[in-house]
């Protein structure tokens, strides 16, 4: 079976029209990619923890799910082993990325209030 990253690598990109922008623009869009990436090991378990601390503690408004899936996807690039993804380290994943969170918001002195 091949590797989450060789198959990431062979579907590339899509490239999608934003009229209106500054004429004909164009945007990159790796939503394939992504998809493949958050469905490998427990990724998707560790989205489905944050949207559920989203729903309970924080306003929906401030951080939706593409902020999360970014997050996530940031997480999956400095843990890129499936191994890094098992059970028993998904805790270690979630603190990774809710510290990711904090580290911007006190590099920009902006806390919610």
């Amino acid at each position: 079976m091949a590797s989450i990253s060789s198959l990431v690598k062979n579907d590339g990109f899509s490239l999608i029209s934003k009229d209106g922008i500054c004429g004909d623009a164009w945007i990159l869009a790796f939503n394939e990619a992504e998809i493949k990436l958050i469905d490998g090991a427990n990724r998707k378990v560790v989205l489905s923890v944050l949207k559920a601390l989203r729903e309970l503690h924080l306003d929906v408004d401030v951080i939706n799910s593409n902020h999360l899936c970014n997050l996530l996807l940031s997480e999956c690039e400095k843990h890129p082993n499936e191994e890094e993804w098992a059970p028993e380290v998904i805790g270690d994943r979630i603190v990774g990325i809710l510290l990711q969170v904090t580290i911007l918001h006190l590099e920009n002195n902006n806390f919610p209030g």
